[in-house]
């Protein structure tokens, strides 16, 4: 008998189970749900980075982000899961400078996992939090659904951040006006940038799967494999059920956009440009015993990746 926590991969159209349960309204009582649930497994399993942060996700966020060690300049990573990117953010900045590197999640257990890894990693190298200069990293609770919140967070942060960050979350978002609200708002006029990552809306689930072919070659009788992505639909999928780890203890919402959807909200508030992009798929050896990884996948780019800065007026 299977676990009440064992869930498939891809379920569509789950709110149809629930008639109380609507997909545009799944916030709290959704995502950052499960979010509390799996926040200890996701820590495990992914802990400092696994292969797609290391060899994809930190990257390019250094690439994009621009930042200057010693600079001062003021970072935020919404978002922040176990504060992976954050950590990484602060020490590009180096020890030299006043910067100050915030950190913030609408899950309060992610939170506190981003504030042990950083304890231990700061132990490790015989320092502590509060003796540090610049300051260790700065924690906020902030869920990117809560407009009132978000509003409170504008004013007290107005034009204060060079960098943003977003990593792998703005499928799990219902709708993207909030946040593209709220970037004019807090980033630095001039200088400021936000840096996104995410799964590739066309090669990447919920729109696409990774199918797998074994065949024989005829003329050498050897058993081969080739590597296929399938799609039947782009434009519009409706939000699903998904497991960003196998076997998590519980599912997210994906809200899938295709690419005009994904950028139309930031640019209609006329404040925002877009000034670098970035498709990104694995491009070392084959992953042999795991033919499923997109590491057999070079010529499909799992993430994208995208820079935007307010407008100059």
């Amino acid at each position: 008998m299977k676990s009440k926590h064992t869930l498939p991969n891809v379920v569509t159209e789950p709110w149809k189970q629930d008639a109380a349960s609507d997909p545009s309204t799944r916030r709290t009582t959704g995502n950052l749900d499960s979010w509390s649930v799996n926040a200890t497994f996701w820590d495990k399993v992914v802990g400092e980075g696994n292969d797609m942060y290391q060899e994809l996700v930190l990257p390019v966020v250094e690439e994009l982000a621009e930042i200057t060690p010693g600079s001062g300049e003021c970072m935020i990573d919404l978002a922040t899961g176990n504060g992976i990117v954050a950590r990484k953010m602060r020490a590009c900045m180096g020890d030299a400078g006043g910067g100050r590197v915030f950190s913030s999640d609408g899950c309060k257990e992610l939170l506190d996992l981003a504030r042990e890894r950083e304890r231990m990693a700061l132990t490790l190298e015989g320092q502590e939090v509060g003796k540090l200069q610049p300051p260790g990293i700065e924690y906020i609770e902030l869920d990117l659904m809560d407009e009132g919140k978000m509003d409170e967070f504008a004013e007290e942060y107005a034009g204060a951040f060079d960098v943003i960050t977003l990593i792998m979350a703005i499928l799990e978002l219902p709708s993207l006006e909030p946040l593209a609200r709220l970037l004019p708002r807090i980033l630095k006029p001039g200088t400021g940038r936000f840096i996104a990552v995410n799964l590739h809306p066309a090669f990447s689930k919920p729109a696409a799967h990774r199918v797998i072919e074994v065949l024989e070659n005829p003329n050498t009788g050897q058993q081969e494999t080739r590597h296929w992505i399938k799609s039947s639909a782009y434009l519009s999928i409706p939000p699903c059920s998904s497991q960003g780890i196998r076997d998590q203890p519980a599912a997210q919402t994906l809200f899938h956009r295709p690419l005009q959807d994904v950028f139309m909200p930031f640019f209609a508030t006329g404040k925002l440009t877009l000034d670098g992009f970035k498709e990104l798929a694995f491009q070392h050896e084959p992953d042999r015993a795991q033919i499923q990884s997109y590491h057999n996948f070079p010529q499909f780019p799992m993430l994208i990746a995208f820079r935007l800065r307010v407008i100059n007026t």
